[in-house]
């Protein structure tokens, strides 16, 4: 029985574990995505006022 807590309890560390790496990578692709369109933003908008 004690064998089986133990288990189990492992398991739930490593879905912790993991559900937190997961988190950890979802806010650094969201970071970087909102940097590459910051970055961006200043070539659409000459573009824009070039061809009007």
């Amino acid at each position: 029985m004690a064998y089986r807590n133990v288990r189990r309890i492992r398991r739930q560390q490593m879905s912790n574990a993991r559900r937190r790496l997961d988190q950890q990578l979802t806010a650094m692709i969201l970071a970087r995505v909102i940097l590459f369109v910051l970055c961006l933003l200043p070539y659409i908008a000459q573009s824009f006022y070039i061809m009007n």
